[in-house]
């Protein structure tokens, strides 16, 4: 539901379609993980899949993703992989591993690449390592125009500084 309906609050509740083996072998092992979902998001949940959806969605998620793709140009040492379908980009931060930067400190992680955006630009990203993905960073679409323009040329300026 989550990656679906964008506006219902990131929930995260789902379903399956399984044999009944199956299920009944996913319910024992979901409820040693989580608890059931909330009342409330049970009804946001019925309420995001009986409205008619709305396509302006994907379409800001297309225009946002075409504006993140063409500002990106300005990152040095960065590239960005195409990502279809979804609210946010991975970048591929590998060549500013083994960087320093002003103050002396070497980047050995991507966990360090985002510690370094948020504290000299105010860039929040998401460290790769935390997907099993250690020299890429996940970088959040679903935020206005000037918030994307702005936190490239802040990443960008940030990244210019470091010393290879």
């Amino acid at each position: 539901m989550s990656k679906n309906f964008r506006r219902a609050g990131g929930i995260r509740i789902g379903w399956s379609v399984a044999p009944e083996d199956l299920t009944s072998a996913m319910v024992n092992l979901q409820s040693h993980y989580t608890a059931e979902p909330s009342l409330p998001t049970q009804h946001a949940a019925l309420a995001a899949l009986t409205h008619a959806y709305d396509p302006e969605l994907r379409q800001e998620l297309e225009h946002e993703r075409g504006l993140l793709y063409k500002e990106v140009k300005a990152l040095p040492q960065v590239r960005v992989w195409p990502t279809s379908a979804t609210f946010y980009s991975f970048w591929d931060v590998r060549d500013v591993l083994g960087m320093r930067t002003p103050d002396g400190r070497v980047l050995h992680s991507s966990d360090d690449v985002a510690q370094c955006l948020v504290h000299a630009a105010g860039v929040v990203t998401a460290s790769g390592c935390g997907f099993m993905q250690d020299g890429y960073l996940r970088v959040s679409l679903a935020t206005p125009d000037e918030h994307i323009v702005e936190g490239i040329r802040a990443a960008a300026e940030a990244l210019r500084q470091l010393v290879g």
